[in-house]
């Protein structure tokens, strides 16, 4: 890998079912260490399956053809990253994506109890610091928050 890319992807292909229409086709692009990159495009245009296949989230039927290749000297993670540790994703949806019965506080401190080891009361700290980072108002309130009762931008930076 050249430079400072920390992800580079090339020719990446993407089918679901075999004779299908590819869901991504030789896609191809490089995401440099602090770059922030957008992926614009019309619904059902493959935004979703290539943000899957970067973060390792793809589904067991997902046939794939290309290469995804990640910086082992970007000091970040070795090897692959690992999803939800190293690397995430956030759809649009996060009616789908959050749990409904568990609160907000759960959810964001779930990730650093199973990945970083804390106790659930430093996860629970930690949790309320992301919030703030995000500039989501009220953070201790929001940790006892459930999903439903965010609006969707809320619901999206938490």
């Amino acid at each position: 890998m050249r430079g400072d890319a920390l992800c580079r992807i090339d020719d990446l292909s993407v089918c679901y079912a075999t004779g299908d229409a590819p869901a991504l086709q030789n896609v191809s692009l490089t995401i440099r260490q602090g770059q922030r990159l957008a992926i614009i495009g019309e619904s059902g245009s493959g935004k979703s399956t290539l943000g899957r296949a970067i973060v390792g989230l793809l589904p067991g039927n997902a046939r794939v053809s290309g290469d995804i290749s990640w910086s082992r000297d970007s000091g970040l993670f070795h090897g692959r990253p690992l999803p939800g540790r190293d690397i995430g994703t956030i759809f649009q949806d996060t009616g789908a994506t959050l749990n409904p019965v568990l609160t907000i506080g759960e959810q964001v401190a779930e990730g650093a109890v199973r990945h970083l080891g804390l106790s659930w009361r430093q996860a629970r700290d930690l949790a309320r610091g992301l919030l703030e980072r995000v500039r989501l108002p009220h953070p201790s309130h929001l940790l006892a928050t459930y999903p439903h009762q965010l609006s969707g931008g809320q619901g999206q930076r938490g």
